[in-house]
């Protein structure tokens, strides 16, 4: 039961990883400064993308079912172009 439980996790992160469009050295990139750092999103038309910010950390270990923890500064840019 352990290992089909597993295999269907992985089948839906594949599925839904292949839905997620990569981004391009082509397309425009926007940046912004936050408590978070900076972070990276996307121009298309005339609206600028920043999907998938990490508000908080994730409900690993001991912080399962607890209220959120928020995230700090990475020190690096974040890449905010997906889910």
């Amino acid at each position: 039961m352990k290992h089909l439980i597993i295999m269907a996790c992985v089948l839906f992160a594949s599925i839904a990883l292949v839905g997620i469009p990569a981004a391009t050295a082509s397309e425009p990139q926007e940046t912004i400064e936050s408590r978070l750092g900076t972070i990276a999103g996307l121009r298309e038309n005339d609206v600028v993308h920043f999907r998938g910010v990490r508000y908080a950390q994730p409900p690993t270990g001991e912080r399962r079912f607890m209220p959120p923890v928020a995230s700090g500064p990475s020190g690096k840019i974040t890449a905010a172009r997906g889910p």
